[in-house]
């Protein structure tokens, strides 16, 4: 089988578990079993299958993943929906000697970790959400990270999204303490009169360590 054969096979196969051990099995026996591209083609529908234990049975016979190996099953982790692999494949990335995250790297992660086992768990539908706040420290994309997280999504087009990569954000918490001041004598209503008495309480965030 030559490499070329070998590769329209694995498309062939596509992301079908048992077509792809088969194929798997004929590269090992014709020799082209410890081959990065073919490995890192059989990794991406292995990922795209959720063959999970496959996958990373897959990964681990490369000796030495390079940075374009752990690119491919970080995105692939990602657009599966499996945030936690994509992290944990991501956490490998970092220690290993010979390779080192890029953009490509953080998009996939910020990406699959973005709040989807928070939408998972609330069941709010993305179509009622109105804001959001993105900050990263380290990263600053063009286009920004908040765009990628509203059309990964599907959030609405008229979102109003807030990338605060690298800036200050000032956030202001009041309360109306005219009319609707509690004067009654249940204690567990005072904590609004107490926080809020002198009308607002304010804080500057910042993603730099030194303010």
């Amino acid at each position: 089988m030559a490499n070329s054969s070998a590769y329209e096979a694995i498309v062939r196969a596509g992301p079908r578990l048992n077509q792809l051990q088969q194929v798997h099995a004929h590269l090992i026996v014709t020799g082209y079993g410890h081959s990065r591209s073919l490995l890192t083609k059989l990794i991406t529908f292995a990922c795209s299958a959720k063959a999970l234990a496959y996958t990373h049975l897959l990964f681990l016979s490369v000796p030495l993943p390079d940075d374009f190996l752990f690119n491919t099953i970080i995105k692939s982790t990602s657009k599966s929906r499996l945030p936690l692999d994509c992290l944990a494949y991501y956490r490998r990335m970092l220690s290993s000697s010979n390779v080192s995250p890029s953009n490509y790297t953080f998009t996939s992660v910020i990406k699959s970790s973005a709040d989807h086992e928070l939408l998972a768990a609330t069941k709010i539908n993305v179509k009622h959400i109105k804001i959001l706040v993105l900050n990263c420290g380290v990263l600053n994309t063009t286009p920004s990270l908040s765009a990628m997280v509203i059309n990964h999504y599907k959030l609405r087009h008229n979102t109003e999204s807030y990338n605060l990569g690298g800036s200050y954000a000032l956030a202001v918490s009041t309360e109306i303490v005219s009319f609707t001041w509690y004067s009654g004598n249940d204690a567990t209503l005072f904590p609004p009169n107490c926080s809020f008495r002198m009308g607002a309480a304010a804080v500057m965030l910042s993603s730099r360590r030194d303010r």
